[in-house]
């Protein structure tokens, strides 16, 4: 699945880049702010759990994350995007027998993207990305005895947004991103972690 999936994100970019090319591609760079959320965050917590030895009584499944990336629109229609998120932390708080117990996951994620546009008009457009993620998230825990631990691999990533163009080189980007399945199940646990947010798009 992760071999077809780089497939069809380079073959989409080498057609984008040769046979659809015009006098529209420009590169741009931006970046967003806003709202993380892990879908299944009770596998985190319970992993956290496990590998502490503490009870978990409170997983925060949300915290504030950011997303800065750089792209090039071969043509109206389609593009190429690379972009590095950082989460934030969602935190953790329990106990380990009478001693209190607070730790946090933190999720950075490197993800390449192929973009399909829909301009609906010179100002407005919609967006899709289908695209790779290298992800790492990490969990600590702080009691008696702190631990750590932390997974890498690689999954798909997929979004939706909008384009709001104020001027010529200047935009304002609403997305929506969704990290499938970061983490390792015996580990840190496995949850797909969503990326809403609102941000600075300039093109050039």
């Amino acid at each position: 699945m992760k071999c077809r999936l780089v497939v069809l994100v380079f073959g989409l970019v080498a057609f984008g880049s040769t046979a659809l090319a015009d006098d529209s591609s420009h590169m741009y760079v931006g970046v967003d702010a806003g709202r993380s959320k892990m879908r299944q965050d009770e596998n985190v917590c319970n992993a956290e759990a496990a590998f502490s030895g503490a009870t978990i009584t409170d997983c925060k499944a949300k915290a504030w994350g950011y997303r800065a990336f750089v792209g090039y629109q071969f043509n109206p229609y389609l593009g190429m995007e690379g972009g590095y998120y950082d989460s934030g932390k969602f935190d953790f708080s329990g106990s380990a027998g009478a001693i209190g117990a607070n730790g946090d996951a933190h999720a950075k994620i490197g993800d390449l993207d192929a973009v399909g546009i829909i301009p609906l008009t010179d100002n407005f457009e919609l967006f899709a990305k289908l695209g790779i993620a290298r992800w790492l998230l990490e969990e600590s825990m702080n009691a008696a005895v702190s631990s750590t631990a932390s997974e890498k691999g690689w999954s798909a990533t997929v979004g939706v947004g909008a384009n709001f163009w104020m001027t010529k080189w200047f935009g304002v980007r609403v997305e929506g991103q969704r990290y499938n399945s970061v983490g390792a199940g015996k580990t840190t646990g496995t949850t797909d972690i969503d990326f809403y947010s609102v941000g600075a798009v300039f093109r050039f």
